[in-house]
């Protein structure tokens, strides 16, 4: 049984779990305490069987802890398996944070066979289009895919540019290219302007900055965009 993400849980989720499975003196231990002891309990769960339930009590986390057999997972009421593919080829693209989007996409078999008639040999790539809000101008780079990929984490290098992806054949036998599927548009905020700078400099909103800056757990997030705010209030990155 691996638990994944379980370090991203705040301290009171997992005293919450803790509490629904039972454990001893809950209340007194520490953050890595209670990891670890979650841990113990879902580790020394059988990996064959259908009862999906911990040692202590019926496990009821299923949206903060996968089981990464997915044999138990699997046999929960209303949970059903993804297709393999579809029957349709498109790719979306959302955005995660300024700096991070994530793509996912899928190949019909119909378009897999018409790529695969016009060459044998046909790879795809992702073809990521970033266009400069305030003077129109486009700027590409592209990203090798294998065949078995769904899906990738995309770093948007510029701010105050709108992006949108392509999912491209590439026909080595013609040196051709075919656009496949085109994602919507993502955007990214402006640069901080210097007047912008200014008025927060001293102000209340630089308080209000670094309250939206912490975590719920009371830590910094590491966090490009606040950290670029925080260099230029500084007088910092000039």
């Amino acid at each position: 049984m691996v638990l994944l993400n379980i370090d991203a849980l705040s301290t009171s989720e997992l005293q919450y779990i803790a509490r629904q499975e039972k454990l001893d003196d809950w209340e007194e231990l520490s953050r890595e305490e209670l990891i670890d002891a979650i841990k113990d309990i879902y580790d020394a769960l059988p990996e064959e069987g259908t009862e999906y339930s911990t040692q202590k009590g019926l496990h009821k986390f299923c949206n903060c802890l996968t089981d990464a057999q997915f044999t138990k997972m699997m046999s929960l009421p209303g949970v059903e398996a993804l297709p393999d593919q579809y029957l349709y080829t498109t790719i979306q693209m959302i955005i995660k944070d300024p700096y991070w989007a994530y793509a996912f996409w899928s190949i019909s078999p119909n378009t897999r066979s018409e790529c695969r008639n016009t060459d044998p040999d046909y790879s795809v790539f992702l073809k990521v289009i970033a266009t400069d809000r305030a003077t129109g101008k486009d700027e590409t780079f592209e990203i090798t895919v294998s065949d078995m990929d769904k899906s990738w984490s995309i770093a948007l290098p510029w701010m105050g540019r709108d992006y949108k992806t392509q999912l491209v054949a590439l026909y080595p036998s013609t040196g051709t290219e075919e656009i496949l599927a085109v994602s919507g548009t993502v955007s990214t905020p402006d640069n901080f302007d210097p007047k912008v700078i200014e008025k927060v400099r001293g102000g209340l909103q630089a308080g209000l900055v670094l309250t939206m800056a912490s975590s719920r757990n009371g830590e910094m997030m590491d966090n490009k965009l606040v950290k670029e705010l925080f260099e230029q209030l500084n007088g910092e990155g000039r």
